[in-house]
Order: C-alpha cells, then structure tokens, then sequence
C-alpha cells in the first residue's frame, strides 16, 4: 500500500512547451486539479521543459529527447525520476499520433509505451487522463495502442474513439479544458467576428481556403470586422506555427491577435476575454473551439480532423461542422445560424463543463484508488 502522508508526487506527461495555447491550457488546468489534492507536488515530463517552467512555474524534464545518443544517456535520469513519483499521468491531449502531417511514422506511440514499460519497471502506476488518440492507425498501432491501456492502472479518454482503441477499461471522461474554471458568459457583443486556422498541406487548403475566403467575405459585407486568432507558434515543432497561415492568406482581410504566453497561463487573461466578445469565431483548431464555448461564444468548427467533429458532436454541435467536401455556401449558413441563435452554445457550454466535473472526478478517483 502507498501511504502519502506527504501528499504524492505525480508525473504530467505530454506535448507542453511548443507555445500551443490549448495544450498549455490542458496542462493548466490538470496542474490545478493536482493542486486540489493536499500538499502534491508534480513534475512535468515535457517537449520543451524550460518554457514549462516559464509558463507554469512547474518543474519540468525533458519527454522526448531529439537524438537516439541522448535517449540512451537519458534513460537512468528518467528512471530514477519515475521511481520517485507515485503516480505518472499521460496526457491531456492528443498525445497518442501515429500518424501526422509533420511525424514521421510509427509518431508518439513507441515513446509513450516505452515511458509506461519504464514506469511499470518503476513500479510506479500510469493513469492516461484525457489523452486521446489522432485518427488513421494501422494494425501495428493499434497493437500498440491497447499495449498502452493494459500498462495503465486508469484510462480516461476524450472520446469514445480512442477508448475503442485503448481498451475495455477505458472511459470516455471528454476533455479536460472543460474543467478550466468557469468564465461568465458574454453579454455585450462586438462588431467583430474571428478565425483561427492551423497550417495545412496544401492539398486540404485547396479545399478549405475558398469557403472560409467566402464566409470572410459575407461577414464583412454584413459589417463585421475580423481578427485572426495565432493560437500556436510552433515552438520546436515544424509547420506548426499559425503566423504563417494569416501572413499566407489573410494580411490584407485580418487583424493579426496572437494569444501572448508570455507567463503562467491564466483564465482572467485578456486573451481569453477577447474569446467571449466576438459574435462568430470561426475554429480549425480544437481548443480554440472549446475556449470560446467557456463564454457561448458562437462557433462554427472548420474540421479537417475527426476529433474537431467527435467533440463538437458530443456537445451537441454537430451542425455546426463544416467539413471539406461540404459546398462553400454551406459555411456561410451555418454562420448566419450561429449568429442567430446563441441558444445551442449555451446548452454546449453547459455540456463541456459537464465534462469538465468528470475530468475532475475520475482524476480524484484514479489518485484515491492507487493510494489504498
């Protein structure tokens, strides 16, 4: 048996530090759901560990080191330093890629089974909290995947998708940026609406481009002005800084709003704010999407990834998803809907917190049950 008198020391593993505003809000979030349980300490294990630290004020240890020289060297320092935790988590987040645009193949997942074989060598207990798996897995991925779940004492996953994937033991718990506290919704509008987009390769902006260009263009004609909102700058990752997008496609249409980590993230920032003042915010990105939802704000979800439309499905937004394929004009209606209709966004915002109270009670769950 565990005895925690000291209050326990638990490990966050997962893809923080690359200057992506919806993972620094997921780590946020789970270090202040840490925080609720007496006197715990944490450690991040994190792609860029310095920026953690700057952000959060967290310590933090390097996840994933770039050369196979400095895995090796790496290795006794990591063990050692799971042999101290109580309980390791992994995630929140899409932590689990096989395959991405900018990951070479077999992505995340051999590093993810080697940090739980590690971690069980330990004898220290692995708890995925709001992990999820990107789409498009092979066999042998997916062998790995349920290799995954059987290591972990406790899976709580975004959707039911990735649970599928990871195991009968697993549970769908949404995801944890529903448990970040709880914004007022907005009541004063502005003349302003908001897009935000990540890079793409070019053959799904061939696709994309000319219905958001067109959706730009009504609501500017219906008096509306635009920000384009850089949620991710890309910071050790390629082709993922969102700068790129608005300076390729949008200079002359869009005002340029960068979200401005530039210290520990924080609900009150004026970033976030901004989030509930626009009549329509326009998401290609995930958590771009479910932040504005934390104020009703209207969205319409831009989905050229499956969990865009899995989330935003399962708060009962699923008419609000345009996907490639789908006629231009069909983007442009379901932004007049949501600008009609505030109504579906409250009921979502409702749903995501909803999720946010799972989030938080499966990870006191999980810690309770590996401390008896």
């Amino acid at each position: 048996m565990r005895t925690w008198d000291g209050g326990p020391r638990v490990g966050i593993a997962g893809w923080f530090g690359s200057d992506n505003l919806g993972d620094e809000v997921l780590l946020a979030t789970t270090l202040a759901l840490v925080s609720e349980i007496s006197r715990s300490s944490v450690v991040v294990l994190a792609a860029d560990p310095q920026r953690v630290s700057e952000l959060h004020e967290a310590p933090a240890l390097e996840l994933a080191p770039s050369s196979y020289g400095a895995k090796v060297r790496s290795l006794p320092a990591l063990v050692k330093e799971l042999r101290r935790l109580d309980v390791l988590l992994i995630g929140p987040g899409t932590v689990l890629q096989e395959r991405a645009p900018n990951l070479r193949w077999p992505g995340t997942l051999p590093l993810f089974l080697r940090l739980c074989l590690l971690a069980r060598l330990a004898g220290t207990p692995v708890v995925l909290f709001g992990a999820a798996v990107r789409e498009d897995t092979t066999p042998m991925g997916r062998a790995i995947l349920k290799m995954i779940g059987r290591c972990a004492a406790a899976v709580g996953v975004r959707d039911q998708v990735s649970a599928d994937l990871l195991g009968s033991t697993a549970q769908v718990i949404g995801d944890v940026a529903g448990a970040w506290p709880t914004l007022a919704p907005s009541t004063v509008g502005t003349n302003r609406f908001a897009l935000s987009l990540r890079p793409l390769p070019q053959s799904v902006n061939a696709q994309i481009l000319p219905a958001v260009t067109e959706a730009i263009c009504a609501l500017t004609l219906s008096g509306l002005s635009g920000d384009f909102l850089v949620v991710a700058r890309g910071r050790g990752a390629r082709g993922e800084d969102d700068r790129t997008v608005w300076s390729n496609q949008f200079p002359a249409a869009l005002r340029l709003v960068e979200a401005p980590l530039e210290r520990a993230v924080r609900p009150s920032d004026g970033w976030m704010r901004i989030l509930g003042s626009y009549q329509v915010v326009i998401a290609g990105r995930l958590h771009t999407a479910l932040l504005a939802l934390h104020f009703a704000t209207p969205i319409v979800a831009i989905a050229h990834e499956e969990k865009l439309s899995r989330t935003l499905a399962a708060l009962g937004l699923g008419s609000f998803v345009w996907t490639p394929g789908m006629p231009n004009q069909a983007l442009v209606r379901m932004v007049d809907r949501a600008r009609a209709d505030r109504a579906p966004f409250l009921a979502a915002r409702n749903r995501l917190v909803d999720g946010g109270r799972r989030a938080r009670e499966f990870l006191h769950e999980s810690l309770a049950e590996i401390a008896d």
